[in-house]
């Protein structure tokens, strides 16, 4: 993934997800963002988002989070993965200023 700009899929992998990753630098703060208009009430996802030199912690609420936006700020160096389990198009977005992306 890349800062700014918009990931979108409207496919899943053969295992029901959508993956992508990129590197963190310690004490920035990381705000993600989907894009509202490929969803409606009907349509429903799950994002989540993995953080650290292990990649195995786990810094969204469970089950995902809701609204628009969510942000964690990292606290050392490490790899972010981010899982979107889905059932319809979305896009997700990352950026380093809580400014969503045009």
């Amino acid at each position: 993934m890349v800062s700014n700009k918009w990931y979108k899929a409207s496919k899943t992998n053969k295992e029901g997800y959508i993956q992508g990753e990129f590197d963190a630098t310690g004490g920035t703060t990381y705000y993600f963002w989907w894009d509202g208009s490929m969803t409606d009430n009907q349509k429903t996802f799950n994002v989540h988002v993995y953080y650290g030199r292990t990649g195995n912690e786990l810094v969204t609420p469970f089950g995902g989070f809701t609204g628009t936006s969510f942000s964690f700020k990292a606290k050392e160096n490490g790899r972010v993965t981010v899982y979107v389990f889905k059932n319809d198009n979305i896009a997700i977005a990352y950026t380093t200023t809580n400014t969503r992306p045009k």
